[in-house]
């Protein structure tokens, strides 16, 4: 399948599965944003594709997909750059993390869980999804008939509930 001429904004695509799937779009014929976290992750990635690619077909943004502010910057800036979004990826995403505070039976009051998890891998996914829906709803449809797609990315936790993983478990569902 071809993506000439199509565009993409994949969350965590300086390592891991979104790289991959960066990697394979460009290659396919697609231009992307690659909205990470690691933004020196960020810019080798789109210099790799950019040279294997032999022009400018990708593009790096620093972005904390926990943070709406940041989302909605990185996301105007590929819609500023690519106009037209046809595909939208939210990837990134955080392994379990310790999230409750260590015991300590001599303490008297209490702590904040961490929920990092939740917030990047659950409140990331939904704003990303938000930027794309309310983009989408602006745009034409392209050649094949559609104003956006989006692809979000689960894991085994999306289907089984791990109990030595709450959190991440939580943010899958």
């Amino acid at each position: 399948m071809s993506f000439a001429g199509e565009t993409a904004y994949i969350t965590g695509a300086a390592s891991g599965i979104a790289r991959s799937l960066a990697k394979d779009l460009v290659k396919k014929g697609a231009k992307i944003f690659i909205a990470d976290r690691n933004f020196e992750g960020a810019e080798n990635v789109a210099q790799e594709l950019n040279a294997s690619a032999g022009e400018e077909v990708a593009w790096p943004v620093q972005v904390d997909v926990a943070d709406w502010e940041s989302q909605r910057a990185g996301f105007e800036a590929a819609v500023a750059k690519l106009g037209h979004i046809d595909y939208v990826f939210p990837i990134a995403g955080i392994s379990e993390l310790p999230w409750l505070p260590k015991s300590d039976p001599t303490s008297t009051g209490f702590v904040k869980p961490n929920l990092a998890v939740l917030d990047v891998n659950g409140y990331g996914a939904l704003y990303t999804s938000a930027l794309a829906i309310q983009q989408f709803r602006r745009q034409e449809p392209n050649k094949h008939g559609f104003r956006g797609k989006i692809v979000i990315v689960s894991s085994a936790c999306g289907f089984y509930y791990i109990p030595t993983l709450p959190v991440y478990t939580a943010a899958k569902q």
